[in-house]
């Protein structure tokens, strides 16, 4: 649970949506001067991190690390913090494709849902693009390799054996 300064995680053993005891804090220093920039938005990421954004008039300080907007991610496992990106203005909003591909939100970026699907299909376009180019270079690098072991003896002939 996020719940600006803090990021909770309420332990529920016996999974009864009921929590066990007290919250265990696991993270300290989100910002809380502006009610509209504050930290938002958990989301899983395909990696296994939690993933969460924070708006341009609210300064972090959390682990050594300030910033104001951008993107920020939580290991559940290892408990690392980390700063993903910065910048976008007011961020509301992280997502995933079905490639992984992370999508932000924010304010003077992309302003609705219809935005993100649009950016989302435009990305993944060119994605489709980029493995297109990928196997086109990895058949024109088997073809080069075919060539280099052919001539290999002709440039580098194998020398007689040393009695």
């Amino acid at each position: 649970m996020l719940n600006p300064p803090y990021l909770l995680f309420y332990p529920d053993a016996n999974r009864d949506d009921v929590p066990d005891g007290d919250p265990q804090v696991l993270l300290t220093g989100f910002g809380m001067e502006d009610a509209q920039a504050m930290s938002n938005h958990l989301t899983w990421g395909p990696d296994g991190w939690l993933y969460g954004v924070n708006g341009s008039t609210t300064t972090c300080r959390i682990r050594g690390i300030e910033f104001q907007q951008g993107v920020w991610r939580y290991h559940p496992i290892t408990h690392e913090f980390e700063l993903f990106c910065e910048g976008g203005s007011n961020c509301y909003g992280v997502t995933f494709d079905a490639n992984g591909l992370g999508i932000n939100n924010a304010t003077n970026n992309w302003g609705a849902a219809s935005d993100i699907a649009a950016a989302a299909t435009d990305l993944n376009a060119a994605l489709t693009q980029l493995r297109t180019q990928s196997q086109a270079f990895r058949s024109n690098l088997s073809t080069v390799q075919s060539r280099h072991g052919f001539t290999q003896p002709m440039v580098n002939p194998p020398q007689p054996a040393r009695t």
